[in-house]
């Protein structure tokens, strides 16, 4: 019968729908269970007194470290912008001890013991006041041994109230791991924000960077000390999470919603054995690896997804690191309409061109998710119009069509519940599951809330 022809289309449907957006995120919990347990011990174990703490736990070298240079000696903004880039470093790298447990990380499966030096490059377009205000968050990280390179990359024609090159200057006064260069004005074609990034990752005198916006702020003082923790010798990339401050604008909890469901995106494929994009707000490169392979070769003209193509074409399997735990965080400013449209716009094609040739054919779960919820939209309704056509007098005319196919029953039959019970349970189901497994993942990155918000997404996105 008709009836049970889209009552089977309804349950694979359901699925299908159940296997590719709500059961893809075991190992992501799993993961991040396993990340909040070893960094969770590894925090107790520095607060609490013991003889065989290293000496860099009770005193953070941040502000104070000699590995980089003072005030005097900043990458100057009158040469070469990468004049320092080739000086070593000249000490030796800093340490933290390990907890002495029983279970240690499965997934890094090394002993972590040596947290290596990292530089932070920030990128910044004319912003200077707010560079003044968020930027001492991450010179006061706790990491033992890191410099922070801001590049100037504002055009001639950039208006602001305080430039950055002001705001620079009385910070360096007080943190003199703080070194700063500038993108010439004779950059040709060639996008300011990009080459921001490349002179600053050619200025580091680290082996490793840490790329995060101007308008950033870790939401804690051992973010970069947490993801340095997260590299090793078989790691060129560290992805972590950033999202916007939580606001209550509508457009804002939107915007939250689909940047955390494109770092699911990130998530899920790089546990799959592959790495298809990254947050240029939070992510953490080997700079030997960003120079061999070329800086940005494919990104010339995408400055939002700069990061996100660079670590699609040239990250090997299974060479990239995920930071799920909450001292990893960042969050951004929300920007105004312009830039977020024209990013949003640069995001869209950047998701399209993952889906159709970078994405292997098993990490495509949201295009077979989306087919899912048209075939059970579309079963479910034709469901629901057999079952009520059954019980509807027509005009003679009209039920000599329709009664071959949808045979009139005056009385309904007790038999079909066994059926229409699980026919209409189904939807609720998604809805149930939909709310609930958004929720779980709101509190694991610690958002607000959405509410319906994800069940009214997941079923009108495919229209």
């Amino acid at each position: 019968m008709l009836e049970i022809f889209f009552f089977l289309l309804l349950l694979a449907a359901f699925v299908m729908l159940y296997f590719t957006r709500w059961s893809g995120y075991r190992a992501l919990l799993c993961l991040w269970h396993e990340q909040s347990d070893y960094f969770d011990a590894r925090r107790f174990a520095r607060e609490m007194p013991s003889e065989e703490m290293a000496p860099s736990e009770d005193e953070p070298l941040s502000s104070e470290s000699e590995h980089f240079p003072s005030e005097d000696e900043p990458a100057s903004e009158d040469g070469d912008p990468l004049s320092a880039s080739e000086e070593p470093f000249s000490d030796e790298e800093g340490t933290l001890q390990e907890p002495q447990a029983d279970d240690v990380w499965s997934v890094r499966r090394c002993s972590l013991t040596d947290v290596p030096e990292v530089s932070v490059v920030v990128v910044s377009e004319g912003n200077g006041a707010v560079l003044e205000e968020n930027l001492p968050y991450i010179l006061r990280q706790t990491h033992p041994s890191f410099e922070v390179i801001v590049v100037d990359a504002a055009s001639a024609d950039t208006h602001t109230s305080v430039l950055t090159s002001d705001a620079l200057k009385r910070l360096q006064q007080e943190f003199p791991h703080l070194r700063r260069t500038y993108v010439p004005q004779s950059s040709r074609n060639i996008d300011r924000r990009l080459l921001g990034y490349t002179l600053g990752i050619r200025a580091a005198r680290a082996p490793w960077v840490a790329v995060i916006g101007p308008d950033c702020v870790p939401e804690s003082y051992d973010w970069l000390s947490t993801m340095m923790c997260l590299t090793g010798d078989d790691v060129d990339v560290v992805i972590g999470y950033a999202n916007y401050f939580q606001d209550e604008d509508a457009a804002t909890r939107r915007a939250s919603f689909g940047r955390l469901r494109r770092f699911l995106f990130f998530a899920r494929a790089v546990l799959g054995g592959h790495a298809v994009g990254a947050d240029s707000c939070n992510v953490v490169l080997r700079r030997a690896w960003f120079l061999e392979g070329g800086g940005f070769p494919y990104t010339v003209g995408v400055p939002f997804s700069a990061i996100s193509l660079l670590v699609d074409s040239q990250t090997e399997c299974g060479r990239v690191a995920l930071a799920l735990y909450p001292d990893t965080f960042v969050r951004q400013l929300f920007p105004d309409d312009t830039e977020y449209l024209a990013e949003m716009r640069i995001q869209h094609r950047l998701a399209q061109r993952l889906r159709r040739s970078q994405a292997p054919w098993l990490l495509r779960r949201d295009t077979w998710a989306d087919t899912a919820i048209l075939l059970f939209t579309l079963s479910f309704c034709g469901y629901v119009v057999v079952r009520v056509l059954r019980y509807i007098p027509f005009a003679d005319m009209v039920r000599s069509v329709i009664s071959p196919v949808v045979p009139y029953a005056p009385f309904y039959d007790w038999k079909w519940l066994l059926l229409d019970i699980p026919a209409f349970a189904m939807p609720v189901a998604s809805v149930v599951l939909s709310v609930v497994t958004f929720r779980r993942l709101s509190c694991l990155f610690e958002e607000a809330s959405f509410g319906a918000y994800p069940m009214c997404f997941h079923f009108l996105l495919p229209w």
